[in-house]
């Protein structure tokens, strides 16, 4: 299938799924996650080695990460974000509808707040990154993640939908990544009050989602591997 992102609104008869979208979004996420769910090869823009520069030093990032960044053992980080994207599909490809709004104790989130949280967060660290690699000074601000999914309408959107949006984000942030050259990669800048480089946010959006799925398969008696 061929998307044309430019013909989002129009009545062109070639695409009649885009013209869908001001009424249900649904059909134009699933088109796009189809079209893109086939194997990716990433071609790295500005860079010699074809590959992105290890592991991020401590001192580019606040111990709070640490966490997930040690869930990374991998060096070149944009083909570890491409297959997360299968992987969460694997991991959530057995979820029953009814399932879909399963907690595991009171006041958790949902599964589909979960995926949604993962959604809010790969915007979040999307432009963290994006600013920072353009030469943002600024602080970029934090952002209080139980706060956002109690105003967010997630627990209503089919997690087939949650899944294609969180799909079309990562692969936004792919894009993104591979055209930086090695200056932008471990440029510096500053997010809710800490040092973090490029690179560093790559590793810990990685991370962030391999935390998350290790949730959903322990609190959520979701076992597939990944």
């Amino acid at each position: 299938m061929s998307l044309a992102f430019a013909s989002f609104g129009s009545t062109n008869d070639s695409y009649p799924q885009l013209a869908l979208w001001a009424t249900d979004i649904s059909p134009v996420l699933r088109a796009v996650r189809d079209a893109y769910s086939k194997p990716l090869t990433i071609k790295y823009f500005n860079r010699e080695d074809n590959s992105m520069t290890g592991q991020p030093l401590e001192s580019e990032y606040a111990p709070y990460y640490h966490g997930y960044i040690s869930q990374v053992s991998e060096d070149d980080i944009l083909p570890v974000l491409r297959s997360q994207t299968d992987a969460l599909d694997v991991l959530l490809g057995r979820v029953t509808p009814e399932r879909e709004t399963y907690r595991y104790a009171e006041g958790k989130w949902s599964i589909r707040e979960m995926i949604g949280h993962l959604i809010d967060g790969e915007r979040v660290f999307g432009y963290r990154a994006f600013c920072i690699a353009r030469g943002e000074s600024q602080n970029l601000p934090g952002f209080e993640q139980n706060d956002y999914i109690l105003t967010a309408p997630y627990d209503r959107i089919e997690l087939e939908d949650l899944l294609s949006e969180f799909r079309l984000v990562r692969l936004s942030n792919i894009a993104m990544f591979r055209t930086l050259d090695e200056d932008a990669w471990v440029r510096l800048g500053t997010a809710n009050g800490n040092q973090v480089s490029v690179r560093a946010i790559a590793f810990i959006m990685a991370g962030h989602l391999r935390h998350h799925m290790g949730v959903l398969r322990e609190r959520y008696d979701l076992d597939a591997k990944s």
